[in-house]
């Protein structure tokens, strides 16, 4: 299995690194067999089978078509994310709507001739170049019940063309490297934008760019979340504006999210996200008894059962110790209704209040809509009212 991660520094939002992750699953026995089958996979991909390749591209491409219908809000929210961050706007080209259009692009084409020129220029630029690069181009983790020599050397052969500099040192998930950042541009600049699609239900997302994971204020934002999401959101989006659902996150990439899903108000809706701060603000209108619901919630999460696969893969890939998650703990437990109520203030209200709003503040916000398609006269209103319909 392999995929695109796109981790972000914790300490500043702007800057991350792009890792292709590959993964294998076996018996503790069978180790070194699922090391050979990667070092085949990462050595010698055969594009020979024209047939399966296509096949391939076309699968992924109706999986992601399919996912603006299912789960447009999360599209919604990458869209609007990627505004406001150069990780998250690398990692909605990757993932989000961007490369939604792109593989159907890629889809349509009849001649793979082009398609597989490129990966093999890909593969020679991530695997075959990668010698010298630094320490860190190959990271190697085991989660297993023992790692034996016979293991080792062969993790060792794997990391060995690589890098130069490459060692396994020690193959467990409390040991893996730092981190290596690369600067990563973002270029966008659309603060409101309606993609008109051939669906029959609206999605929408507002984001705010806040703070890094490693500041203290990101835990008690993901507290606020959980509060709006179940005293205010819920009613306003569900109950009134006729959505299947809807609601606020904050993660660990310096946005606070606003989605609401399934929504035949979507428009309304993104005014709706200004009032949950408003009403937040208002000397903390919510009670002790709620405070603590939503900080078990987000303990649940954060101390959600970790299933023995999965051991180890937050230091690995996003470089968090256990060290580093207690600390978010001790600021979760400790966290008061002046703590909840300041940072939402200093860092949401900007966005809330719009005859405050700076240049710099609206440049920290966007707005995203995914809706059935426009007529001409709806889609000039939209860019009447600062939209960039897409």
């Amino acid at each position: 299995m392999k995929n695109n991660n796109c981790s972000i520094i914790r300490s500043d939002f702007n800057k991350g690194s792009l890792d292709v992750f590959f993964s294998a699953v076996s018996l503790n026995g069978n180790i070194p067999r699922a090391i050979e089958l990667l070092e085949d996979t990462l050595r010698n991909p055969s594009y020979a089978d024209r047939d399966h390749l296509r096949n391939l591209i076309a699968r992924e491409a109706s999986s992601l078509s399919n996912s603006v219908a299912d789960a447009g809000h999360n599209l919604a929210m990458k869209f609007a994310a990627a505004q406001l961050t150069a990780p998250m706007a690398l990692s909605e080209q990757l993932s989000g709507m961007t490369q939604v259009e792109f593989m159907e692009q890629v889809a349509a084409q009849t001649d793979l001739d082009d398609v597989i020129a490129k990966l093999v220029q890909i593969h020679e630029a991530v695997i075959v170049n990668s010698t010298g690069r630094s320490s860190n181009t190959l990271r190697l983790l085991v989660t297993a019940e023992d790692v034996s020599v016979e293991t080792e050397g062969l993790l060792h052969s794997l990391a060995g063309p690589f890098s130069s500099q490459a060692t396994v040192s020690s193959i467990s998930p409390s040991s893996t490297a730092a981190l290596s950042p690369n600067n990563i541009n973002n270029n966008n600049n659309n603060n409101k934008t309606y993609f008109g699609l051939p669906v029959q239900v609206n999605f929408s997302s507002k984001a705010i760019r806040t703070v890094p994971l490693a500041h203290p204020d990101s835990v008690l934002l993901q507290i606020a979340a959980r509060l709006m999401t179940n005293s205010f959101l819920h009613k306003e989006i569900r109950e009134k504006n006729g959505a299947y659902g809807g609601g606020a996150s904050a993660g660990g990439d310096g946005v606070f999210s606003f989605y609401s899903y399934r929504d035949p108000s979507s428009l309304k809706t993104v005014s709706v996200y200004d009032e949950a701060v408003h009403w937040f603000l208002r000397k903390g209108a919510f009670s002790d008894h709620e405070i603590d619901e939503a900080k078990l919630a987000v303990f649940g999460r954060i101390d959600a059962p970790v299933s023995p696969s999965d051991r180890g893969l937050t230091r690995f890939k996003f470089g968090i110790t256990d060290e580093q998650r207690q600390q978010r703990r001790d600021v979760l437990r400790a966290a008061t209704r002046a703590d909840l109520v300041r940072s939402v203030e200093q860092h949401l209200a900007t966005g809330a209040d719009a005859q405050a709003q700076t240049q710099a503040q609206e440049q920290a916000q966007a707005s995203v809509v995914l809706g059935t398609k426009p007529s001409d006269e709806f889609a000039a209103e939209l860019k009447e009212k600062g939209w960039t319909v897409r």
